[in-house]
């Protein structure tokens, strides 16, 4: 009895079809952007703007709280990191909270802060500024006001990229990126 052609058992593949080296060649070039992109600048400009972002938060955070707890509160601040404190009748209190608690930044960042366009010298570190007794930098008022001012967080070396908040004495405040030297 002949055998039909179409019903013959299928020959083995020599080789890949077209259509399974485009598939391949497709794969290798999405791992290949990655990895470029990953590299670029290690990742830099996202920890700085996570931290900025970061510190945005905490400060919208700490004024909600004044306004909750009808206490004036503030934010102390150092080149290092930054800190959160109530008024008491004893004086500037560091508030008891865990989201509030002191932040270090990373060793290769460093705050700023600007208030009426003139910089205001930050002490070095939290040490530094208990041995001063200082008040906070910032005020967030129970009414709902802070105190006006400009935060640009930077790396120390090279300095080719910040953050910037800006915060008026009401309203939101604003975060922008900035390409230095600023």
């Amino acid at each position: 009895m002949p055998r039909c052609p179409h019903l013959a058992p299928p020959s083995p593949q020599q080789g890949f079809t077209l259509l399974e080296i485009l598939v391949v060649m497709l794969l290798l070039s999405i791992l290949v952007a990655g990895a470029v992109l990953s590299i670029g600048d290690g990742g830099r400009a996202d920890r700085l703007e996570q931290e900025a972002r970061r510190l945005q938060q905490l400060i919208n955070l700490a004024s909600d709280e004044s306004i909750l707890q009808s206490w004036e509160s503030g934010v102390m601040l150092h080149q290092q990191g930054y800190q959160f404190a109530r008024y008491q009748a004893e004086g500037w209190q560091l508030i008891d909270d865990p989201m509030l608690r002191p932040r270090q930044l990373p060793e290769d960042m460093v705050l700023e802060l600007h208030m009426d366009e003139l910089l205001i010298p930050l002490p070095l570190s939290e040490a530094h500024f208990q041995e001063q007794a200082q008040s906070p930098q910032l005020l967030l008022f129970s009414s709902g006001e802070r105190s006006p001012f400009e935060l640009v967080l930077a790396y120390r070396d090279p300095p080719e990229l910040a953050f910037r908040l800006y915060s008026p004495m009401l309203g939101p405040i604003r975060l922008e990126r900035e390409a230095g030297p600023w």
